[in-house]
């Protein structure tokens, strides 16, 4: 029987009473052992519309003879139960049920994504994870979930944004630091231009850079909790990056869909746009990656909006 871990949430009417109910419905699912639940975190919501009443998380490990997409069939019949709509994204909601993990598989289907793609920086699902299931191992990543909400809570608040165009990500980065009142790493230390106005980084000038990590990565956890967070949008060839792990993680990383546009067809040409997605890629699969936030959407305000949310989920307690 694959063992599963699973994210629980409700922040409309008796969470608590909802969540417990919730429980029993789990234990009654056919060939599904209930092993054990977290306590219930209270927690800020993230994303969505405002003045939402805050979450009760908490966290399951199960056990179960059913298929994977049976397991979440079933939590969306326990969730609609429990008066769950899903009109608006990220709204409020009667009752949450998302399935983590499944085993040591992995899944990618357009109804289900194991893991779940975005529980690597949420530490609202993190922490109560941890409390049952800290030793289990993220499929893909490498990482536990203990590790991972180590990371998250000791990792200097710094937010690295990778893409294969790198004026995608240089825009990025300028709107989330005007959304979050951030602080952008190219503003240390001047960066030159290529031809193709992408960002080439000298020996010199990525020196600052990694002495700017390093003070962030030595300063205690109580002046990184008042820190303004940290941003940086440009694109870091393959080496540079190996050279920026070794000095510090980032908290989050955020990918941007690399799927190269048209306007970065014609910049650089067809062809390095296809060898530029690729080193791309391959640089965001790699597992000592850490948390990671990939955002595929087409829309601009919704990419933005994605980023915001993934940064309030990664560095808020």
């Amino acid at each position: 029987m694959p063992r599963c871990l699973l994210a629980l949430g409700a922040n409309l009417g008796n969470r608590e009473g909802t969540l417990q109910e919730a429980l029993g419905g789990l234990a009654e699912l056919p060939r599904t052992r209930l092993i054990t639940r977290s306590n219930w975190h209270d927690t800020s919501p993230v994303g969505g519309p405002a003045d939402q009443q805050s979450f009760l998380n908490g966290a399951v490990v199960l056990d179960t003879g059913l298929e994977a997409q049976e397991l979440a069939d079933h939590f969306q019949a326990i969730e609609a139960q429990h008066g769950r709509e899903r009109k608006i994204r990220w709204a409020a909601r009667s009752l949450d049920i998302d399935l983590l993990l499944y085993g040591r598989v992995s899944i990618d289907t357009p109804q289900l994504v194991i893991p779940h793609p975005r529980m690597t920086f949420r530490r609202f699902v993190l922490a109560p994870a941890a409390e049952i299931a800290g030793h289990m191992v993220v499929t893909g990543s490498g990482w536990t979930i203990a590790a991972l909400l180590d990371h998250l809570r000791t990792a200097p608040r710094y937010v690295a944004l990778a893409a294969a165009d790198h004026q995608h990500a240089d825009r990025l980065a300028g709107q989330l630091c005007q959304r979050l009142n951030a602080l952008r790493l190219e503003d240390f230390f001047p960066i030159a231009c290529q031809k193709d106005n992408s960002r080439l980084v000298s020996a010199v000038e990525w020196q600052k850079h990694l002495e700017l990590l390093t003070r962030l990565k030595t300063s205690d956890r109580e002046t990184k909790m008042s820190l303004t967070p940290v941003i940086s949008g440009f694109w870091h060839p393959a080496e540079q990056s190996r050279h920026l792990m070794a000095c510090v993680q980032p908290a989050l990383v955020i990918a941007v869909d690399p799927t190269p546009s048209e306007s970065f067809n014609e910049r650089i040409g067809g062809g390095k746009a296809q060898i530029e997605c690729q080193e791309f890629h391959e640089l965001i699969h790699r597992p000592s990656l850490g948390p990671l936030a990939k955002i595929t959407a087409a829309n601009p305000e919704i990419v933005v909006d994605e980023a915001v949310a993934a940064i309030q989920a990664a560095l808020s307690d």
